[in-house]
């Protein structure tokens, strides 16, 4: 059976669920999940502490309102909004791809 997670950028602080993910699944080495996750949200790959940035797609997606511990479920309960600069970039695994920022970002494979 495929992973239940997906790795959106090695940098991430967050894995992103494709399925539900009951308390205690295998997150990685020696890791579990505290809860259980439904499919499209993020667990914590690694300790995030209070205040610190939460990273998804290599971007700041909001900060830790609390200490999260590796397998958490990330979510509003323990991640808040703050100011950000973003970096809109195209996915690496697109060739030769060009970029346009149009409201969030198009990418566009050159002919």
């Amino acid at each position: 059976m495929a992973s239940p997670y997906i790795e959106l950028h090695s940098n991430d602080d967050v894995l992103i669920t494709t399925r539900d993910v009951p308390t205690g699944s295998e997150l990685g080495a020696d890791t579990l999940t505290k809860a259980d996750i439904p499919s499209g949200h993020k667990v914590a790959r690694r300790a995030i502490a209070n205040g610190d940035p939460v990273h998804r797609y290599n971007q700041v997606i909001g900060y830790a309102s609390e200490d999260i511990a590796p397998g958490s479920h990330v979510h509003t309960h323990n991640m808040a909004m703050g100011e950000v600069a973003h970096d809109h970039a195209c996915p690496v695994t697109m060739a030769r791809a060009t970029c346009h920022p149009i409201w969030l970002i198009t990418c566009r494979t050159k002919a």
